[in-house]
């Protein structure tokens, strides 16, 4: 409420100082000639329609600044102070980091689950060499997430050939995460 009889003084002032102007006009035109006073006169209707512009103005800007106090004074208690607002959003992000995580990790739970059973269910292909035969050609291997033929080649110092030919496997692209394969030596 300040700002508006701030506002109501600054009007009267500005009003004041037009009527005193207007007042030392009128005696200046009392003195001189009658064509002088006419444009004195006009000058005064000149001046008198700035002023009455400016005080519209002002009355204006009156207007909007009671109306941005009203909002004011009618926000809820938590927007008037920013830093409390600040910290309510950060704790906000916080949680919302929190329940992504718990969820992302819930999707990799779900994921993981889906792809064992889908591995379960997709039989081997079924190895008609005896288990001591497969034993003397070499060592066996469970593919793990990541590794590849040729990673697996280098790691047990063979040609990635002989790990497709020992494996009856024609396409080197159907290595699956979880497959035996026999590593020979």
């Amino acid at each position: 409420m300040r700002i508006v009889r701030n506002s109501a003084r600054v009007v009267a002032g500005i009003l004041w100082m037009g009527s005193l102007g207007c007042a030392m006009v009128q005696a200046q035109g009392r003195n001189g000639n009658p064509g002088e006073e006419v444009a004195r006169g006009l000058r005064m209707e000149a001046d008198v329609g700035c002023l009455k512009e400016q005080v519209q103005g002002l009355e204006q800007s009156r207007l909007d600044t009671e109306q941005r106090l009203r909002r004011l004074e009618s926000a809820p208690a938590g927007v008037a102070n920013p830093d409390e607002r600040i910290r309510a959003l950060e704790q906000k992000v916080k949680d919302l980091d929190v329940a992504r995580e718990t969820d992302r990790q819930a999707v990799i739970d779900e994921l993981s689950r889906k792809m064992a059973a889908i591995l379960n269910v997709q039989s081997p292909v079924p190895d008609t060499r005896t288990a001591a035969a497969s034993a003397e050609e070499g060592k066996g291997h469970v593919v793990q997430t990541g590794e590849t033929l040729s990673g697996l080649a280098a790691r047990y110092h063979v040609k990635a050939s002989d790990i497709l030919k020992a494996n009856n496997i024609k396409n080197p692209n159907s290595i699956k995460v979880g497959q035996k394969l026999i590593i020979p030596e």
